[in-house]
């Protein structure tokens, strides 16, 4: 799956910005995708119907399955060109975590934060490497809105991704939720209020 520990290049731990189909391509502990993990999870936070007892670390790993999709499902559909992406390697894959782990408890702790989101989003959108890029954009083959005249041919593109889409991450993350609540309660697991005791 992870075809490598790292960067042929020997400097797997230093923090790089590289260009498409270069080496470093996803290699590095850190680069320039970090901005859209962080952005990815900070949604997440914000959306989910998690109860606020569940740590925002144990919500950050589902990124392991973004994770899995990089590296069985894009590869596997040469979703780049040919010979540009081979997949993470295992230690970008690992610390990919840490901006999702913050972005989602950011987004756990309110919509305080929401104005930074929103400025680093359009900054990473402009420099090409945003949510849009990989969600709505040039990344995925769909449209890409920095192109003149793509704007108003991604209406349904846009309609199904950001409306259709979450509508349904929504009811499905919610459903998980209660079920889990009710499996809790019929094997008879403590309630919330025993993790959270009332000040005094």
């Amino acid at each position: 799956m992870w075809h490598s520990w790292g960067c042929s290049c020997g400097c797997t731990f230093s923090p790089i910005i590289y260009e498409e189909g270069s080496i470093h391509m996803d290699q590095h502990v850190f680069d320039q995708w970090n901005f859209s993990h962080a952005i990815w999870g900070f949604a997440l936070g914000a959306v989910t119907h998690a109860p606020r007892s569940v740590a925002a670390w144990k919500i950050g790993f589902l990124f392991v399955l973004w994770e899995f999709w990089e590296n069985v499902v894009e590869v596997a559909f040469s979703t780049y060109a040919p010979g540009q992406y081979m997949g993470d390697s295992v230690v970008n894959s690992v610390f990919d975590m840490i901006p999702s782990m913050l972005g989602v408890w950011l987004g756990r702790r309110g919509f305080g934060a929401w104005p930074l989101v929103v400025v680093a989003e359009v900054a990473a959108t402009r420099a090409g490497f945003g949510i849009h890029s990989v969600f709505l954009g040039h990344q995925g083959s769909i449209c890409d809105v920095r192109a003149p005249g793509e704007f108003g041919t991604c209406a349904q593109a846009y309609l199904v991704r950001l409306v259709v889409l979450p509508v349904l991450f929504s009811q499905l993350d919610g459903l998980l939720w209660r079920c889990l609540a009710a499996r809790r309660r019929r094997a008879g697991a403590p309630s919330k209020a025993a993790f959270c005791p009332k000040a005094t």
